[in-house]
């Protein structure tokens, strides 16, 4: 029988994602007639667990109850009654399970923002009516304090009652030492992503790195009895060299598979390694045995409850983590002056095991592996162009936001290939399996089970029309069906890159899971909860939202404390520099083509962190086209950055290039006072640079530095080989400030039009003007204001509001043929084109963007009093991906990047979707 609850990640140990016991919602009725948003639930903090449901749980609050369970990153689970829209309150609410606190930018990177409490989708026992979450128990609380690393707490596994929410029994510390390698756990530097996994009455919880690549973190594995938590099982990843570390189980939140017969499959992701020496620079070590691999481990009845089984590790696993680099371990440019800066790791995929014993997943390259999970051993070849690449899967998803770079490319940098997170869906009806990666489209490909063949040669069997916004982390998918019949897919995907934008909306589609054909999508944007797939069960959509945070604005600079540093790096260029209220650098440049640069001040998010009460920079162009910056650092010694015309800022000591810069200290004995010393800085000469500063002798100090000899030696004649290192601790950027509630959307089948449950008079829910401008952050084509709100004082009662904003990329997707111009990747010193915007506002609409010039030809076209009226869709992609269009209540405008242009009129029934 085919279970209707939703009791894991990707509903069931496999992780296939697919709801086979859904008998409501099939492709002829789901569409914007019959289908739509049936209510809202609040939940404080961000819901990166996938929600949960269970049908028919006896003695909650409130009776028998069909219940969806919401866990966040504040520490808290949710309980909601499923059936009853009029209800807002929860059925119980458990927690916190722990202290929370918000976080700052050293503390923790900023794919993350806010909180980190349950960041993993909990499983429920349903013979034992429990369910098992893990928290993030803090041991200090508090509003996060700039300039400080606190990162104590550990992890606890909690086991909850369903009926209403009580510990089943006590919470216990996850925690140990690994019989096989030594490694002893460390809590500060790890964080439980994966979903958990309940298999033969055992709850297994996964770790990987607590913040991006921070610490001596490895992959872990840990198991724990159902009905008492005790300790059942541990495994690490081992790590071969004192410099290696990682190899983290994080597969952006997908759950570890589980099989019948007692084995443990995952993906982990690099191992991270720092070479030091010249020869290690030479010969960069392999990478470890379990880095960057598919991983099986046995299930065994005796301590330590986890074996090794079997291991896949594609051939290419170094460059995987390295990318391309020199003899002397620096990043190598490519055809397209980039970086090959390597951090392509498998493990931001997942896998799903397929009946027919096939085990498949993928990773930031894009390619499929598909492997016999008894062996652990590839089955299928690829028909990759490049011959070295045989034996590697194949390439199932490209960049077709940067069709420039080719597949060979995809290995050498994040940046360039159409990078998988999470786990396909898999539907056992037709035999399909479904992702949409970043930078690609929705994609179905057939799988024999009978043969164990994922087919691919010919391409995928169906294809959508929908993509991605450019940038991380692409879609998150989930299938309906009625057992063999009536699929439709279910896709959350952003609308722009959300890898650190805590401001980043997405979209909800349903698409024919036959043919990929788009049957609906929810127009209004919500905030994008990254790696979190919908959940569908009977007859209802599950759509989760993140909390709403706010980054504090630019900084306005304090005239008595500050002093900006002016330099002219070439004629009829200016570039001053003043270190802002966040203790960051910041800058503004001036040339004689554009006058001042339009975005205005912009941090140099780089690695030194210094106090604008006491700190001044010094600013000098030795050569033209070249910057260096000084300063006295908070351990009091001189610390510099460069920039130039070719290389932009200076790469890191890994050889990676940052491209906003960072700070180094320059090699010289002499210590200073920052809170009373200012640097001096001045070129004498073409590629000279001259320094001084008073020391605590009274007398001047300096030193220089010119192209041939570097800087200045020590009185020994000797140069210091550390002249690139960073400060012992991160940069500190300023703290998240918590806005709001993370949010569950409801939807499901409608009567006549109205959300069942719901009064026919209630309106639906538009959008402000205001709102719309907080929901989006002021950022984009909305920076700038042009002038306050103004009605238009038509029969409608419409408002308008006008903007200005600049595109320095042409991933910020915009319809404007000059921004089509404008490089792929950011580049804070090109100036950018500037694009207007104008948010329109009716009662029957709310408010929507037009833009570019879509917007110029609405305008032409007479506006909203017109003949298209007024906008009900914010400006988007084109299916084709192409181009861009923007939707009115009486037509389109559909813009290509060579055509221009096109008006095409009609009613929605006949228009372009």
């Amino acid at each position: 029988m085919v279970d209707p609850n939703v009791t894991t990640s990707r509903n069931d140990s496999s992780r296939t994602g697919s709801y086979l016991a859904e008998t409501k919602l099939r492709p002829g009725n789901v569409n914007a007639a019959s289908f739509g948003r049936l209510y809202e639930r609040h939940v404080n903090g961000d819901l990166l667990a996938q929600i949960l449901y269970v049908r028919g749980v006896l003695g909650t609050p409130r009776g028998t109850k069909n219940l969806f369970f919401a866990a966040t990153s504040t520490n808290e689970v949710y309980a909601f009654d499923a059936d009853d829209a009029q209800n807002t309150a929860p059925v119980w609410k458990a927690g916190p399970l722990g202290l929370t606190r918000l976080l700052n930018e050293g503390e923790i990177c900023r794919e993350t923002i806010g909180t980190v409490g349950i960041t993993s989708t909990p499983v429920i026992d349903l013979e034992r009516q429990v369910i098992y979450v893990v928290a993030r128990h803090w041991d200090h609380g508090g509003p996060p304090v700039a300039g400080t690393i606190d990162l104590a707490g550990a992890h606890c596994l909690h086991a909850l009652r369903l009926r209403d929410g009580s510990a089943a029994v006590s919470p216990v510390e996850i925690k140990g030492t690994d019989p096989r390698t030594q490694a002893t756990f460390d809590p500060t530097v790890h964080r439980n992503r994966p979903g958990l996994l309940l298999l033969n009455a055992i709850i297994y919880v996964g770790f990987a790195t607590f913040q991006c690549d921070f610490g001596h973190y490895h992959g872990w594995v840990f198991g724990y009895a159902a009905d008492t938590l005790a300790s059942r099982a541990i495994f690490c990843t081992p790590s071969q060299t004192s410099t290696q570390w990682g190899a983290g189980i994080w597969q952006s939140g997908n759950g570890l598979v589980g099989s019948s017969d007692g084995h443990i499959y995952f993906e982990t992701g690099n191992d991270i390694y720092e070479p030091h020496t010249a020869a290690e620079k030479a010969n960069p070590a392999a990478p470890s045995d379990l880095a960057d691999a598919f991983v099986k481990l046995r299930v065994t009845p005796t301590w330590p409850g986890l074996e090794l089984a079997g291991r896949f590790q594609p051939a290419n696993a170094k460059r995987l983590r390295d990318g391309d680099r020199d003899a002397q371990y620096n990043p190598i440019k490519d055809s397209h002056g980039e970086l090959h800066s390597g951090d392509t790791d498998l493990g931001s995929g997942g896998p799903v095991l397929l009946p027919g014993s096939r085990l498949v997943g993928g990773g930031k390259q894009g390619r499929y592996y598909v492997l016999n999970p008894g062996t652990m051993e590839l089955t299928q070849d690829s028909s990759s162009p490049d011959p070295q690449r045989i034996g590697e899967g194949f390439q199932a998803f490209v960049n077709t936001y940067d069709p420039e770079f080719s597949e060979a490319d995809y290995g050498g940098s994040q940046t360039f290939g159409p990078n998988v997170h999470g786990g396909p869906v898999y539907w056992s009806g037709p035999s399909y399996l479904y992702q949409m990666p970043e930078k690609d489209y929705l994609k179905a490909y057939h799988y024999d089970q009978g043969t164990g063949i994922l087919h691919h040669e010919a391409g995928p069997i169906a294809t959508a029309a929908v993509r991605p916004g450019p940038g991380m982390p692409g879609g998150h998918s989930s299938l309906s069906a009625n057992g063999a019949t009536d699929g439709v897919v279910w896709t959350l995907a952003p609308m722009q890159d959300a890898t650190a934008d805590p401001m980043a909306t997405g979209l909800l589609h349903a698409f024919d899971a036959m043919s990929l054909r788009e049957l609906w999508n929810d127009p209004q944007p919500e905030l994008f909860a990254k790696f979190n797939p919908p959940t569908i069960a009977d007859g209802k959509v599950f759509r989760p939202a993140f909390a709403q945070y706010e980054i504090p604005p630019p900084p306005v600079f304090d005239h008595t404390k500050q002093r900006i540093a002016a330099v002219s790096r070439a004629p009829g260029n200016l570039d001053l520099f003043v270190i802002g209220f966040d203790n960051r650098v910041w800058t503004n440049y001036w040339n004689d083509q554009v006058g001042w640069n339009p975005a205005g001040w912009f941090p140099i998010p780089g690695t030194a962190v210094f106090d604008h009460t006491t700190q001044q920079i010094a600013a000098v162009s030795r050569a033209p086209g070249n910057l260096d910056l000084f300063v006295i650092g908070f351990d009091n010694r001189v610390w510099t950055t460069y920039w130039n015309d070719q290389a932009g800022w200076d790469r890191d000591p890994n050889g990676q290039v940052d491209p906003n810069g960072h700070f180094f200290p320059i090699p010289a004995t002499a210590v200073f006072d920052h809170t009373t010393q200012q640097i001096a800085a001045v070129s004498r000469a073409a590629g000279n640079l001259d320094l001084f500063v008073i020391g605590f002798d009274n007398r001047v100090w300096t030193t220089y530095w010119n192209d041939q000899a570097g800087w200045d030696r020590d009185p020994n004649g000797q140069v210091d080989p550390n002249g690139h290192f960073f400060p012992p601790s991160p940069p500190f950027g300023p703290a998240p400030i918590y806005q709001g509630s993370g949010k569950i959307i409801v939807y499901g089948m409608l009567t006549h039009g109205v959300p069942l449950g719901i009064a026919a008079a209630a309106p639906p829910t538009r959008l402000t003007i205001g709102e719309l401008v907080e929901r989006l952050g002021h950022r984009g084509v909305l920076a700038t204001p042009l002038g306050p709100e103004v009605e238009l004082a038509d029969a409608r009662g419409g408002w308008r509001r006008d903007f200005m904003g600049t595109v320095i990329t042409r991933r910020q997707r915009v319809s404007d043929r000059r921004a089509a111009e404008l490089p792929t990747r950011p580049n804070l010193r090109v100036p950018g084109v500037e694009v207007a915007a104008s948010v329109f506002w009716s009662p029957d609409t709310g408010a929507n963007i037009v833009m570019g010039e879509i917007r110029e030809t609405y305008l032409r076209q007479g506006g909203p009093t017109g003949s298209l009226g007024y906008p009900i869709a914010s400006e988007t992609d084109t299916d084709d991906g192409r181009g861009r269009v923007s939707r009115f209540e009486h037509g389109d405008i559909i813009w290509d990047p060579k055509t221009g242009t096109d008006v095409r009129a009609g009613s929605p029934s006949t228009r372009l979707r």
